[in-house]
């Protein structure tokens, strides 16, 4: 199997919050990387859909616009969706580069 990835991913348990029509759902990011991102959520959300996902850290971090890469699930579940974000601000990029550095200290 070929990897599709165009980055490293650093796993993560991170709350996170979707704006998704006129609703707001939660979901866990399980994944990210400076571009991306696993979200484990109930939610069917079809592919080529985009949202905005705000995370829950320990500093405010500005809204994403993420949209739908793939599904993950099997038998019509949809446990988690793959995201890939659209211009993904500096002070995301900077939070993720955060996360890379302490997973190897």
């Amino acid at each position: 199997m070929t990897e599709r990835r165009s980055g490293k991913r650093i796993p993560v348990n991170i709350d996170a919050r979707f704006f998704r029509g006129n609703m707001f759902y939660s979901g866990k990011i399980l994944n990210l990387s400076g571009n991306s991102m696993l979200i484990k959520t109930n939610i069917d959300m079809p592919c080529g859909e985009s949202f905005i996902v705000l995370i829950s850290a320990k500093k405010e971090l500005p809204k994403l616009v993420a949209s739908v890469k793939r599904i993950t699930g099997e038998n019509s579940i949809f446990p988690g969706i793959g995201v890939e974000l659209t211009d993904p601000p500096q002070q995301y990029t900077d939070f993720v580069e955060n996360l890379f550095s302490y997973q190897y200290l």
